[in-house]
């Protein structure tokens, strides 16, 4: 009768230090969030005003493209350091178990890192000062109250490059391998975020309200992540005192400008999309492609987390040379990542606008053949971006020609069809883009990373889930009816 009550402590215990567990937790949160705030966003703003909130929520996932890539560098950096490397990108010569810290090299990298993320800062305000000012003046010209809206503006023109410069202590916690914690963290801050937001709404707050609950949870989380990092340093206080180090800094740069452009030119593109659909489109129409694009970014970040919860523990293992455990770890990762997107896309399918019309929502969700073409392209991405990631943990970086290629083919792709067939074209670009070059890219170079074939990583791995979108796909676009509109309750 005692096992089973030893057994739960445990079972929770195992589930709080969890890099996956808490990684869906934090994700949860968010997801709880859309549940809270949703609605309320959905049936208290009119149309403009809803366009104008996920402009700004744009805003605030384009902070990773101002992060330049120093962020995945740096974190990758330290966890070869962690791992006793003797610098950025080179393996340990001896693997031992645990494996001894080096302290020298991490105490260069977070001195230098202190001073990139102050320059970063900067760079946020002229970027979001200049061009996300001149981006926002139609969309808050059209709503009811623009001047609020212009308040709210200037609250993210402040607390935006504070929270870039507290970017670099979630990238240490990361880099050591305290994934767990630091999501926990975010689990309830996310949490504290979303239900200050919904109490804000169901009081009749606006815009000014929503933004001011949003980024005032942020600036607590880099309060936060800033304690945490002194708690948790693996270097020696006292050499920060040598501050920036250039030949440091230039074996960051190496890899963070190809993650940068790969950035620019993959979330970057995806942000302007939004606001190509929110000038060209009709208000009706635009509302609800970036309601249902935000739902599936929603769902895309909750099923990275198996893997990507994985990525310090793989840049350890590709440092210490272990292929067996790097290539057992990334594939149950994947696994899970997979199938909880294609769980999660086929359910929005069946449910999201029956949802959307029982709250009253004033945005609907998207046609069925358009919600496949976006499934079918993010499916894509999804494949080709845990690929690019298992092969970044040699050090060796190609997000800047996977991202850009992939992006030259969207902008293309949107050019010759938005005439012709409005929102319809930005997921149809993403899907030539990612499925036609990025992601057997990407893939390519993970392959030869670990030394396997396709067929042999990707029978059991990814080739199921991908039959089964396609076959949606091919049903919803073809006849646009929904494959599972048989099942709808009438």
């Amino acid at each position: 009768m005692k096992a089973p009550a030893g057994r739960l402590p445990r079972l929770i215990a195992r589930a709080w230090a969890s890099p996956t567990l808490m990684t869906w937790g934090s994700f949860f949160s968010r997801t709880i969030g859309i549940l809270l705030v949703l609605p309320l966003v959905l049936t208290r703003l009119d149309v403009n005003e809803i366009v104008v909130w996920y402009l700004f929520t744009t805003v605030f996932s384009l902070l990773w493209i101002l992060d330049l890539g120093f962020g995945s560098t740096a974190s990758r950096a330290i966890s070869y350091a962690a791992a006793g490397a003797l610098n950025i990108g080179q393996p340990a010569i001896h693997s031992q178990s645990p494996p001894v810290p080096n302290t020298q090299l991490l105490s260069r990298i977070v001195a230098t890192l202190q001073g990139v993320y102050a320059i970063l800062a900067v760079i946020t305000v002229i970027v979001l000062g200049t061009a996300g000012t001149w981006a926002l003046m139609d969309p808050i010209a059209a709503i009811p109250a623009p001047h609020e809206a212009w308040l709210a503006w200037v609250g993210i023109l402040i607390s935006c490059p504070l929270t870039m410069w507290g970017t670099q202590y979630a990238v240490y916690l990361e880099g050591i391998n305290q994934v767990a914690l630091s999501r926990r963290w975010d689990m309830f801050i996310g949490f504290a975020s979303s239900a200050s937001m919904a109490v804000a709404l169901h009081y009749n707050g606006g815009l000014l309200e929503l933004v001011a609950c949003y980024q005032g949870w942020a600036l607590l989380r880099v309060a936060v992540f800033r304690r945490l990092q002194q708690r948790f340093r693996l270097e020696n206080p006292a050499a920060e005192q040598s501050g920036f180090d250039r030949d440091t800094f230039s074996r960051l740069w190496a890899g963070a400008w190809r993650s940068g452009v790969g950035g620019v030119m993959s979330y970057g593109l995806v942000g302007i999309s939004g606001f190509m659909v929110a000038h060209a489109g009709e208000p009706t129409m635009a509302a609800s492609f970036l309601v249902s694009s935000r739902l599936l970014d929603t769902l895309l970040q909750f099923s990275q987390a198996p893997f990507y919860g994985r990525l310090p523990q793989l840049a350890a293992l590709r440092a210490s040379g272990n292929a067996v455990a790097l290539i057992a770890s990334a594939r149950r990762g994947m696994l899970m990542g997979y199938w909880c997107f294609m769980g999660g896309f086929l359910t929005l399918a069946l449910f999201a606008n029956v949802i959307l019309h029982f709250i009253g929502s004033r945005a609907s969700f998207v046609r069925p053949d358009l919600w496949a073409i976006m499934g079918l392209a993010t499916l894509a991405q999804f494949f080709g971006a845990m690929h690019i990631q298992l092969y970044s943990t040699t050090d060796h970086i190609i997000w800047h020609v996977a991202n850009t290629v992939a992006g030259t083919i969207f902008l293309a792709v949107c050019w010759v069809l938005l005439p012709h067939l409005g929102v319809y074209a930005v997921p149809t670009g993403w899907l030539c883009g990612y499925a036609g070059f990025y992601a057997w890219y990407s893939a390519r170079h993970a392959y030869r990373s670990i030394d396997v074939t396709f067929w042999r990583f990707e029978k059991r791995l990814a080739l199921p889930p991908a039959l089964i979108m396609v076959t949606y796909g091919v049903f919803a676009i073809l006849s646009n009816v929904d494959p599972l509109q048989w099942v709808r309750v009438k």
